[in-house]
């Protein structure tokens, strides 16, 4: 395994194999066969539609054949997690009752991906409903490792070469810290620039929906496809990044030239606002299930949840939008913000690690990339995270491009303090 992988290998490498020849079906092929291969120990995957997969990639090459190019996603293998609805499979969001939840139709984002050419190889593992109890995946770079959560089994696939680009959701941090534990790239994008429809909902005001890939060529890629925004992508751009301290503060960002910054921000107090949100808006979504047949950490959430009354949850939600006009108003004069993506390397799988460093950007409904850097002293993925104005996804890909671009030329190695 390596943190970047070989350009052949991205998906703008296979499309260009696909456009000199090589069979869509035969691409399909390869990437199924690692998941026999690798899968019964990672469980990345809760199903894997073989046939359908194969149906749809025939048909991909068949279109080739005929002059028909949908993109750059044309027959490129893509996973989906199992809180988003893909037609004619279960949507379960890791809850046995659902295993026969058959969705009569794709998401929009799902239809998207298809209209742009994708093959839809199968449904990613999440931890249940999104939330926090661990999944039965494993990390790929050491199997006594968090992948990280919610998106667990999305990060896992790619960094695995399971897949070239998987679909995860964050609320606080499930695709930024998954995507560094796992030592892939992560990208949320601007909250509502991807459709939620047809996505089991964790928190209304806080859910996000992404791609997790191996590189930020590729986030843009599918970023293009997911938003309906052409790709403008610059890798010129000569950016001014902003370095957050305190709350944020380590040794890691200094391998990228920035200027420190601050924000008017209480991260601590945007951190209880955001609990108060996702916890309320929970139960509203999953209070009325059996708790008998849910795991223990939503369930606690949702006994947390239930005891917040709607003045508290008024005032979050006051917090939120204040405080979305107060940073747009007040954003220093820089192009994006540096910080570490999580709070250390990936824990033991009794956890799915702390979002914290994640979650203050979900709340502000802020474009984030997270990116690997390096491998700490135990050969565990770290990574940086940048962070964008609302709305300039395509320019803070741009700059990830570029910092992307620095990191892999310099591949510098530094310690956990």
């Amino acid at each position: 395994m390596q943190l970047w992988p070989d350009p052949s290998q991205t998906i703008a490498g296979i499309g260009t194999s696909i456009r000199n020849g090589r069979s869509c079906v035969e691409v399909i092929e390869s990437y199924l066969a690692r998941i026999h291969e690798h899968d019964a120990h990672l469980q990345a995957w809760v199903i894997v539609d073989r046939d359908g997969a194969l149906d749809t990639a025939a048909e991909r090459h068949r279109e080739l054949v005929a002059g028909n190019d949908r993109g750059p996603l044309h027959g490129i293998p893509v996973g989906i997690k199992d809180i988003i609805d893909v037609n004619g499979l279960p949507t379960a969001a890791g809850y046995e009752p659902w295993h026969d939840r058959i969705a009569e139709c794709d998401a929009p984002l799902v239809a998207r991906l298809r209209d742009a050419g994708a093959v839809i190889i199968g449904k990613t593992a999440t931890t249940q409903f999104a939330c926090f109890d661990p999944a039965e995946t494993r990390n790929p770079w050491n199997e006594h490792h968090t992948p990280g959560g919610s998106s667990s089994g999305s990060a896992a696939a790619v960094a695995s070469g399971m897949c070239l680009t998987a679909i995860g959701t964050q609320t606080g941090g499930s695709i930024n810290r998954p995507a560094s534990y796992c030592g892939v790239v992560g990208f949320k994008p601007t909250f509502d620039h991807v459709p939620m429809q047809g996505i089991v909902p964790v928190a209304k005001s806080l859910d996000h929906a992404g791609p997790i890939t191996r590189c930020v060529d590729d986030a843009a890629i599918v970023f293009a496809a997911l938003s309906g925004e052409p790709i403008q992508l610059q890798h010129d751009v000569s950016p001014r990044i902003g370095r957050l301290r305190g709350f944020f503060d380590s040794p890691m960002t200094s391998v990228i030239e920035a200027i420190d910054v601050t924000l008017p921000i209480d991260f601590d107090q945007a951190i209880q606002h955001h609990r108060t949100i996702m916890l309320a808006e929970t139960v509203r979504a999953h209070g009325n299930l059996p708790a008998v047949s849910l795991k223990p950490g939503i369930r606690g959430l949702l006994d947390e949840g239930r005891t917040i009354s709607d003045g508290s949850y008024r005032n979050s939600i006051d917090y939120q939008q204040q405080l979305r006009l107060r940073v747009e108003k007040e954003w220093p004069s820089v192009d994006a913000l540096l910080m570490p993506a999580t709070t250390g390397p990936p824990p033991d799988t009794s956890s799915t690690g702390d979002p914290r460093f994640n979650s203050p950007w979900s709340l502000l409904g802020l474009p984030a990339v997270s990116l690997p850097v390096s491998l700490d002293e135990n050969g565990l993925p770290q990574a940086l995270q940048l962070v964008g104005r609302a709305g300039c996804d395509q320019q803070l890909l741009s700059i990830a491009h570029r910092v992307e671009t620095q990191l892999q030329h310099q591949c510098t190695r530094w310690q956990s303090q």
